[in-house]
């Protein structure tokens, strides 16, 4: 039997934090999709002949999961960002000269992930910024005024939260199918670790 690589801290806390980012985003992706299909107004306007429609949970449950896991997803991306903050500065200056010409430093597949990554950073950041202003200002539960409410609450808003989100989950669905292998072996590295660590470490039970 080969034996298995000890997992080292680093990929276990990427592993798990990668873990929670990805569920979050399934969460948010699920009640998106219940939204764009069964809108109440928003960017495809009129009357909704699904509004009553409920599907494992009504309407305004849906909304609290769209509303609360998504802000919880913009905390775990932060602290995803933060912790990956020196790899994001080094790519930036790799791409930078790529792109001034002095000096090819990518390959084909390493250009590609940082055009995926880039597109999700984006969708991410415009969604995550759209759903603040509406989150804050156009809520029901916003203390700002009627008029920065209905200014706030617009098609066009709607429109860019929609298909920023879009865009975003298909980048992040293309960066999973890119390193699906590393997410499985990883997994199993972690929690046959944890197995094995159960069998060394047995509670100990006395027979009276």
């Amino acid at each position: 039997m080969a034996e298995i690589k000890a997992l080292s801290k680093t990929n276990r806390n990427n592993w798990l934090l990668d873990s929670l980012l990805a569920l979050s985003g399934l969460v948010v992706g699920l009640t998106s999709i219940y939204f764009l299909f069964l809108p109440l107004n928003g960017y495809r306007g009129g009357r909704n002949p699904y509004h009553g429609l409920v599907i494992l949970f009504d309407r305004h449950t849906w909304s609290d999961l769209h509303t609360w896991v998504g802000l919880a997803m913009i905390v775990i991306a932060l602290v995803h960002f933060i912790i990956h903050f020196d790899w994001v500065v080094s790519m930036t200056k790799r791409v930078a000269r790529e792109i001034s010409g002095r000096k090819a430093v990518l390959n084909a597949r390493g250009r590609f992930n940082v055009f995926v990554d880039a597109m999700i950073a984006l969708g991410f950041f415009v969604s995550a910024i759209t759903g603040l202003i509406y989150f804050l200002v156009a809520g029901e539960n916003s203390l700002f005024t009627p008029g920065a409410r209905m200014m706030a609450d617009t098609t066009l808003l709607d429109l860019i939260h929609t298909w920023s989100g879009i865009l975003m989950i298909v980048a992040a669905v293309v960066h999973f199918a890119i390193h699906w292998q590393w997410v499985i072996k990883t997994g199993r590295r972690l929690f046959h670790l944890r197995e094995e660590s159960k069998q060394l470490n047995p509670l100990v039970t006395l027979e009276s």
